[in-house]
């Protein structure tokens, strides 16, 4: 799986909210996994500079933890997407 070509668009994704679906699509959620697991080696696996570990950091509290995504990819029993996932507020 090329992330770069499977990873959701951020449109995508604000259109799910706003349509009020359950799931999202599966490739979306497998690769929303694999991205998550990319950061997770970027953090974990001392890759890159100190600076470049806090920003994995950063960014693995956007993500879902292991198997989730995939998970709401194939289960309707997550309430609303919306529940799950939303725009981080500006200045947060």
């Amino acid at each position: 799986m090329t992330l770069v070509k499977t990873y959701p668009e951020p449109q995508l994704l604000l259109d799910l909210l706003e349509s009020r679906v359950q799931s999202l699509p599966p490739l979306a959620g497998e690769s929303i996994d694999a991205a998550r697991v990319l950061f997770e080696k970027i953090q974990y696996g001392g890759f890159g500079s100190a600076e470049t570990r806090r920003s994995a950091l950063y960014v693995l509290r956007h993500f879902p933890l292991s198997g989730a995504a995939s998970s709401i990819a194939s289960a309707a029993t997550i309430g609303r997407l919306s529940d799950w996932i939303a725009p981080e507020p500006p200045g947060g």
